[in-house]
């Protein structure tokens, strides 16, 4: 079985979504709250399939 190491998670990518979509838009605390929690639900979604991979193979 192949492990494989991520080096960013979801919340990383949502989180720096959401600056720059805060400095654009110009209301940085909505955005960055925004981006964690769509990060927060890929890494969720990420780790639940990675787990129904693996219970799949034994």
């Amino acid at each position: 079985m192949k492990v494989k190491i991520n080096k960013f998670s979801g919340v990383t990518f949502g989180v720096l979504f959401g600056l720059l979509a805060g400095i654009a838009l110009k209301d940085i605390g909505l955005w960055i709250c925004l981006g964690l929690a769509i990060g927060a639900a890929v890494d969720y979604t990420r780790n639940k399939n990675q787990n129904s991979e693996g219970e799949n193979e034994k």
